[in-house]
């Protein structure tokens, strides 16, 4: 104990997990701490594995991560003292990343299409007659779709069109 002179390994505080759509980011900070007297610094970093991109700021416990599409990871976030030798904490959260969930209508004349957005993207929805097709044409109207964070639905005429194929775009 820190009293009789020994050592305690840090604390850290548990992470939740995480559930996201595409396009959004994962951002906390670790807390950790130490009994530990003198006072020992700690210093944070990711354990093995950790996805391409997730940062960790050694000093503060800052994480940050845009995965880059959908993907369910595990990571691990460690806390380490200075004392002699170095005692370690770590926590395994999960992160499971998810795209946009599409659903399709039929009201009348009208395809519905409805989405779940994330706030600040851009999307597009486009179709094609055949698969054929070389090129995807916008739909009018849905050719800059701001999205809220919420559901977005668009009205695509029917027409004389007896099968259309249609994608969702997100632009940035």
């Amino acid at each position: 104990n820190s009293l009789t002179g020994g050592q305690t390994s840090p604390n850290l505080q548990s992470i939740p997990n995480f559930a996201i759509l595409v396009g959004q980011s994962v951002n906390f900070t670790a807390v950790g701490s130490d009994v530990d007297v003198p006072a020992q610094t700690l210093t944070y970093s990711l354990g093995a594995g950790a996805p391409l991109g997730a940062t960790i700021n050694a000093n503060t416990g800052a994480f940050a991560w845009t995965p880059p599409g959908a993907t369910t990871n595990l990571i691990t976030v460690r806390v380490t003292d200075n004392g002699i030798p170095p005692l370690t904490a770590s926590r395994t959260f999960q992160v499971v990343v998810t795209g946009p969930t599409a659903t399709a209508l039929l009201a009348g004349s009208n395809l519905q299409i409805g989405f779940v957005t994330v706030a600040g993207k851009n999307y597009r929805v486009e179709f094609k007659n055949s698969f054929a097709d070389a090129i995807w044409t916008p739909l009018a109207g849905a050719e800059n779709i701001v999205g809220t964070g919420g559901a977005v639905t668009v009205n695509a005429p029917v027409g004389s069109n007896p099968q259309r194929f249609y994608r969702i775009v997100q632009l940035n």
